[in-house]
């Protein structure tokens, strides 16, 4: 996260997607915990549906399957 984090321009976006339990947990450690990037969505580690987001195939597939999805969306300090 620190090499994604260093190669953006302040204000630059990351946006992260998972539809499995173990990488979300993962993924919500590894960014809370770098500090050159800031949760957009605070105090919300992440949301469920991205407002206007189309949804694509995948997410409509994993949706049917009672799948939970996680969006992540952190910026640049």
């Amino acid at each position: 996260m620190r090499d994604l984090a260093a190669r953006l321009q302040p204000g630059g976006r990351v946006e992260i997607a998972t539809d499995h339990e173990g990488y979300a947990e993962w993924i919500e450690q590894a960014l809370a915990e770098e500090p050159l990037l800031e949760n957009i969505h605070a105090p919300q580690p992440f949301l469920r549906e991205v407002p206007g987001r189309m949804r694509t195939a995948y997410q409509i597939e994993w949706l049917k399957e009672g799948r939970s999805l996680c969006f992540w969306s952190y910026r640049k300090r």
